[in-house]
């Protein structure tokens, strides 16, 4: 069984039936890897002739190994992952995901929007990571840009800030005054803090609760598997519900 991201891709390429068995191994390879997977197998090349009702080669493994022979497929214990050289060929010819354009452009012209220095660098070191396939990295980057921006709003409106930091522990007794205040409390405290002095709505509340728990996998070890779609979907929505969602 094929992926929909091979079936969409394949849709849109006349003629995709004659074309040789390798330029079709690329292309599975290519569009699974767009899909989250790290790395191809036999199986899973097998998979996307048997779902496309295509013919495979007499020798699928054989014709594999072709490809690993010439560079194209990079093996290791984990499987197949097709090389930089040709998965940037690739990109360049049949496109980007919808999602990694959308991000790429939203993150070029988001330093612009952008007033203090600390969140510029976070974004920047986002940036740089997402662009090194660091996917771990650039989700705790991400992650830093948006509860700094978090942190300055709630500052900014501290007499509300403080107001619903005793309602929501009235047990606490930490004195906040200045942003420094905040890095001496959890992040979860500071997100319901808000959340109780409605500096930030239900949408965005839930928004950074669930990205925390997506944060704190990537910052150890979880276990927690992590990919591109997962890293574009971590980062869209952190940067539009929180960092360009809340003023």
């Amino acid at each position: 069984m094929t992926s929909q991201r091979v079936n969409d891709v394949v849709a849109r390429l006349a003629g995709f039936d004659g074309f040789p068995h390798a330029d079709k191994l690329r292309l599975f390879a290519w569009a699974l890897h767009l899909d989250g997977k790290e790395h191809v197998k036999v199986g899973d090349f097998a998979g996307c002739y048997d779902g496309l009702h295509l013919r495979p080669p007499s020798n699928l493994h054989r014709a594999v190994q072709a490809l690993c022979e010439q560079g194209d497929l990079l093996k290791s214990a984990q499987g197949y992952r097709l090389s930089k050289p040709v998965r940037d060929r690739h990109d360049t010819k049949y496109g980007r995901r919808p999602s990694t354009i959308q991000l790429h452009d939203l993150l070029e012209t988001l330093p612009s929007k952008l007033t203090s220095a600390s969140q510029k660098d976070y974004l920047d070191e986002a940036l740089r990571c997402f662009r090194a396939e660091g996917w771990r990295a650039s989700i705790i980057m991400a992650w830093n840009l948006a509860f700094d921006h978090l942190c300055e709003v709630a500052i900014a409106k501290l007499a509300n800030f403080k107001s619903g930091y005793a309602k929501a522990f009235p047990k606490a007794t930490d004195a906040i005054s200045q942003r420094s205040d905040l890095r001496d409390l959890k992040e979860s405290v500071v997100i319901r803090a808000c959340r109780v002095a409605d500096i930030i709505d239900k949408t965005q509340a839930k928004c950074l609760e669930r990205h925390l728990d997506i944060r704190n996998d990537a910052a150890h070890p979880s276990g927690a598997p992590f990919n591109q779609p997962k890293a574009e979907a971590f980062i869209l929505d952190v940067v539009q519900t929180i960092v360009l969602g809340l003023a």
